[in-house]
């Protein structure tokens, strides 16, 4: 069932069945008699102190939660040995008798009986741990694995990823990776190739399924609410007019590109709280700044909270050494492929999901963002690329090197007419040049708060 929906019922358990004290300290006293304190907190938090609506609002949420397990679970059912499908077919009635206990406390809720309140959030636990149960039994060897540094990751069938539930998508299947590539594409790389830390023993999820990594409670914890918690940090162009708190450093092209391609190095700067966060990426750009445009990005990124993301670090890597990254759009169906290293392609995002990108980007952006909350009234020490500025070059500063575009041709060339910009210069700044080793190139970053930049 998941950990989520399972301390969403524990605490619930708890909470109806509190002392009449004032909301404020009820919540406090109530939480403090659960097997997840912080967590329970946090979930009644965000919308009131008000116990009856904080616990309606939450049961809501555990519903949703399991509805999605049990769409999940149907998908995997198809896909599965007897032995899994009769586990699965068990969790199934297990979900529909969870909702249904759910949804009647609800009703119990509202006429304050509490008896019957307790009983049947009592059910629904017990459903919840039934069908984990279930999985606990099963002897068969699990497609789990884990990282040295305590992560446990999901080997998960590629059809069943989390990009799959959008809804433009349900149903639909990996496509094959497309016949051609762009001219001048190079498929090989000098640079020894380490992937995540989880893989250092040789360990490898099966072909056919991708890893994903599995929530944990401190995961949850450090959501700022209960219903945000696993959705992707806000992100904002350069050239958004809106992107109050987000501060660039970027060098960018426009025209019609079909792709684009950069090498830049990994570095692991130093994020202040949970709220903010510091980048490098490429974006892949097309349609009006506001509510109508496209973009793609990729690259690496620092938070101090999971994201859905291409999140790498030298921690990850067991260096920093330059990656490089290359978009392009497959011209037969306009999707968009994105291939890492040495020819990896990573994933791709089918041309159904754009209204303008399907057909052709029109900017190309390169280069770092950083999220600055001003706690405290001050500028955040949030780091961008490497923490130190441009001009201390080669070894010091980030930089981004061999930028290239691929035009109408499906050719890949040079991106010329390179503009630079950074929002903060004394925060973070920018510097380019061109070699015949590093083609278009720039030095980017910053440490954030200092003297010149309070």
């Amino acid at each position: 069932m998941g950990l989520q929906s399972y301390i969403a019922v524990s605490i619930l358990l708890v909470v109806v069945f509190s002392q009449n004290v004032s909301a404020k300290e009820r919540v406090s006293a109530v939480c403090s008699n659960t097997d997840h304190p912080e967590l329970c907190n946090a979930v009644l938090k965000p919308g009131t102190t008000d116990l009856a609506v904080a616990t309606l609002y939450t049961i809501d949420a555990t519903i949703s939660s399991i509805k999605h397990a049990k769409s999940f679970a149907q998908k995997l059912s198809m896909t599965i040995d007897a032995r899994g499908k009769g586990i699965l077919s068990d969790c199934h009635e297990l979900y529909d008798d969870a909702i249904s206990n759910l949804e009647t406390s609800t009703q119990n809720l509202k006429d304050k009986a509490k008896a019957d309140l307790r009983t049947n959030l009592s059910a629904a636990l017990t459903d919840i741990d039934t069908c984990d149960q279930g999985f606990v039994d099963d002897e068969r060897e699990s497609p789990l694995k884990k990282s040295p540094d305590g992560d446990l990751i999901d080997c998960v069938l590629s059809h069943l990823q989390p990009a799959f539930d959008h809804s433009l998508l349900q149903g639909q299947k990996p496509l094959d990776p497309p016949e051609t590539a762009p001219e001048g594409l190079n498929s090989s790389s000098s640079v020894p190739e380490t992937f995540q830390s989880w893989t250092v023993s040789g360990e490898f999820c099966p072909e056919g399924t991708i890893p994903i990594r599995r929530t944990t409670e401190d995961d949850l914890l450090r959501a700022s609410s209960f219903r945000k918690f696993g959705r992707k940090i806000r992100k904002q162009v350069r050239h958004d007019s809106t992107s109050s708190g987000h501060e660039h450093a970027v060098g960018y092209v426009t025209g019609d590109f079909y792709g684009a391609k950069a090498s830049l190095n990994v570095w692991a700067p130093r994020v202040t709280n949970t709220y903010e966060f510091s980048l490098s990426q490429i974006w892949v750009i097309s349609g009006s700044f506001g509510n109508d445009l496209n973009t793609i990005e990729a690259g690496w990124q620092a938070s101090k909270f999971p994201i859905s993301f291409i999140n790498v670090s030298p921690e990850l890597y067991g260096d920093n050494h330059p990656r490089f990254f290359t978009y392009w759009t497959d011209p037969k169906h306009g999707h968009w492929w994105l291939q890492f290293g040495s020819g990896l392609l990573v994933g791709y995002w089918p041309s159904v999901i754009f209204s303008h990108l399907r057909n052709h980007a029109t900017m190309i952006q390169y280069g770092g963002e950083i999220y600055n909350s001003r706690s405290s009234g001050i500028h955040t020490s949030t780091q961008m690329g490497s923490g130190h500025f441009a001009g201390e070059g080669f070894g010091k500063s980030s930089y981004f090197r061999n930028l290239q575009v691929v035009d109408w041709d499906n050719n890949l060339i040079p991106a010329s007419n390179l503009r630079l910009m950074a929002d903060h210069s004394s925060c973070y700044d920018i510097q380019g040049g061109s070699s015949n080793a590093w083609g278009n190139y720039f030095y980017y970053g910053g440490p954030g708060r200092n003297v010149r930049c309070p």
